[in-house]
């Protein structure tokens, strides 16, 4: 993959958040304080939903894609199990009418019954096509179905603006299904050549077998994954307000730009890193990757913490602890893009089972810091548990990445995330008033920490 195809893969995550940020204080000012929690759970469920539906054969298609020479085959035996998994659970709503929309959200309507399953059966078919553009390194077109929905969402709310509607949940919904319809509308073209073509390819039950035996441990860890980043909504839906759910889901979503790079780096790394290992790449040069992931993210928190002061003149009053929540909501987008990093020995050794373990672990840590922190800290409680958890779940996945793999030289990256997860912390306490002045501390010490590596980087780059 060169320069060129990941500045294409880099247009749609970037575009995401840029549009994102525009959106969302959007959404706060035209829907209620109980519509925008309640969005937050049909985002959660709709993930949930795909992440269960894939099997983890999403992530069996792209580890076994360089070494398959059939991959209409490949792809279509990733594809099949969760399509069958539909049809059954929408068979089974059927038959004893059961009603998603009232469990989730104490709401009877059977026009959201089927939003909410239209939604999951789009978002599930637009995942496994997004990955034959990734695996074909189709980056204008990958980073376009992700940009897109994002786009046409934005450009929908506008619309109902204008129109002086009565807007509500529905509406919402609505206007969300549209524009992930739309993308797969676009996806299918780009790539009917392999989906036109199922009828062809053979499914090798052996070959099954061995994905499965790939998968199932990463669909377990991506469960629990997934409960790690979305068990704080429900206790907060349970234990707290919707206000407050409200208030976390916009503070979270704020934090969530930072994912653009997790995005970006993911997209690329694991097909890049397979290939280096592949051909037998020093790990010096991994190791390299690590490092400077590790510093970019870094900034990347410190900057959120120098600039968090500039959120009350975006979003409405009510929204105004969102600066503060941001500190410690942070964490989760961060750490996880540098886990993505350091954890790629577990990967490679294909030991996906320590995925599973640190994922269990960070859960369970979150789970009961949610049950003490958010009755009596609400929003708060809830970002600094995931701050917590997730900063445990960096710790062990990197530590059995490298016992299993090979010990990186890591020392002086283990202080500074310890220290940036520590001074999350200030929310809580009466250094609020100064967070941003001692971020930008930290945003100056980085480079001065990390001034050789800096030189080096510059020097082999002059090389090339």
């Amino acid at each position: 993959m060169n320069i060129k195809n990941i500045f294409h893969f880099s247009i749609g995550p970037i575009g995401s958040a840029f549009v994102g940020l525009i959106s969302l204080p959007l959404i706060t000012w035209l829907f209620t304080v109980e519509d925008v929690g309640r969005f937050a759970i049909f985002q959660v469920f709709i993930s949930f939903s795909i992440l269960f539906l894939t099997l983890g054969l999403d992530q069996a298609y792209v580890r076994e894609y360089h070494s398959q020479l059939d991959k209409i085959s490949l792809f279509k035996a990733t594809i099949l199990p969760g399509l069958l998994c539909i049809l059954i659970i929408v068979a089974f709503i059927i038959i004893f009418k059961w009603s998603l929309i009232f469990t989730l959200f104490n709401l009877n309507s059977k026009t959201l019954s089927i939003y909410l399953i239209s939604a999951v059966i789009l978002n599930y078919m637009i995942r496994y096509l997004s990955l034959i553009l990734r695996m074909e390194e189709k980056g204008l077109i990958y980073s376009l179905c992700q940009l897109l929905p994002k786009l046409i969402f934005l450009l929908i709310l506008i619309s109902l603006y204008l129109t002086r509607l009565e807007l509500d949940f529905e509406l919402l919904i609505l206007a969300n299904l549209l524009s992930t319809l739309f993308v797969f509308l676009i996806s299918a073209f780009y790539t009917k050549n392999t989906w036109l073509n199922l009828n062809k390819g053979m499914v090798e039950k052996v070959k099954l077998k061995k994905m499965l035996h790939y998968s199932f441990p990463l669909l377990a860890s991506g469960v629990a994954f997934t409960g790690l980043i979305s068990v704080d909504r429900f206790f907060l839906k349970s234990m707290s307000t919707l206000e407050e759910l409200a208030i976390f889901s916009v503070a979270v979503s704020f934090s969530g730009a930072a994912i653009v790079f997790q995005s970006i780096f993911s997209t690329v790394w694991a097909p890049i890193v397979y290939k280096w290992v592949a051909e037998g790449v020093k790990k010096k040069k991994i190791q390299r990757v690590m490092n400077i992931v590790t510093f970019l993210m870094l900034i990347i928190w410190a900057l959120v913490g120098v600039f968090s002061w500039l959120i009350p003149y975006i979003l409405p009053e009510k929204y105004n602890s969102v600066q503060y929540i941001l500190l410690s909501s942070i964490a989760y987008p961060i750490l996880y893009t540098i886990t993505e990093a350091t954890s790629i020995g577990v990967n490679i050794m294909r030991k996906t089972i320590f995925t599973l373990l640190a994922t269990i672990v960070a859960l369970s840590v979150n789970i009961v810091l949610n049950y003490y922190f958010v009755p009596k800290y609400g929003a708060l409680g809830a970002s600094l548990s995931s701050a917590v958890a997730f900063f445990i779940y960096f710790l062990l996945r990197t530590y059995y990445s490298f016992k299993i793999y090979i010990w990186f030289s890591y020392t002086k990256e283990w202080l500074l995330i310890t220290m940036f997860t520590f001074i999350s912390f200030i929310s809580l306490s009466s250094l609020v008033g100064v967070a941003s002045y001692l971020y930008f501390f930290l945003f100056l010490f980085l480079f001065w920490a990390y001034r050789l590596e800096l030189k080096t980087y510059y020097r082999l780059y002059r090389l090339k």
